[in-house]
């Protein structure tokens, strides 16, 4: 009989810790970290430091993309997706002159495990050139367009720009448009006039218009300063264009 009862409380016992286990399991698994995988797709942050700028993708996997400490600071990092694949890429604006910015696109290589920089606006301009380098942009992710500006000098007024669409999985320039000055060598701003050359392309790069359109710079009575268009046969007749 005490026998019986001393099987009875193991029994009791072995199922008391047992149930005790399987409660201690549950809780574990709802307290536990869930993992989440790394991608290479979602890029959650950007830090700069003195000579890279350190790339997080979802899951904790890093990269770095390098640069020359002689630009200092990045004046922007963005994520953005340049050659719409679905994957996160990096643009990188850099200070280049006193009033010019050089911006570069960076796509992350998943084999190589590293980001390398896009060419994609190198086949566009059609250029033996590797990489080309991109001025001010003004890029459009929903639109599928940005656009490129270089200034003459600090007023703006002397400039070249160049206009990108993607379409049929690549960019190709759709507009290039060049702001140059006549009459420079006179000290008289007032006797200045200047010219644009606006020319569009299509998809294979072939021209589907081209103008030029000249300009007055005028200062106006108020201080301000514009330039107003005029006739070509005006620079014409001061022999400042055939």
């Amino acid at each position: 009989m005490l026998y019986m009862k001393s099987l009875l409380y193991w029994t009791i016992g072995f199922f008391v810790l047992l149930g005790i286990y399987a409660i201690l399991q549950f809780n574990g698994k709802d307290k536990s970290v869930v993992v989440v995988p790394v991608t290479y797709t979602r890029i959650l942050s950007t830090t700069q430091t003195d000579s890279a700028v350190l790339v997080t993708f979802e899951g904790g996997a890093t990269s770095t993309i390098p640069r020359d400490p002689m630009f200092g600071e990045a004046q922007e990092v963005k994520v953005v997706d340049i050659n719409f694949d679905g994957k996160d890429d990096v643009l990188i604006a850099e200070t280049a002159g006193a009033y010019n910015l050089s911006t570069h696109f960076y796509i992350f290589n998943e084999e190589k495990k590293v980001f390398e920089e896009y060419n994609g606006f190198a086949e566009a301009l059609q250029t033996e050139e590797e990489y080309i380098v991109l001025g001010s942009v003004d890029f459009d992710q929903t639109q599928k367009t940005l656009k490129s500006f270089f200034k003459g000098r600090g007023l703006g007024d002397l400039y070249t720009s160049s206009e990108f669409t993607f379409k049929d999985g690549r960019w190709y320039e759709s507009k290039s448009e060049v702001q140059d000055i006549l009459n420079y060598d006179v000290t008289d701003p007032s006797q200045w006039y200047y010219y644009r050359t606006t020319v569009t392309y299509d998809p294979m790069r072939a021209t589907t218009s081209e103008s030029v359109t000249y300009y007055d710079y005028v200062q106006n009575s108020d201080g301000s300063e514009e330039l107003v268009e005029v006739p070509k046969s005006v620079l014409v007749k001061k022999k400042l264009i055939k």
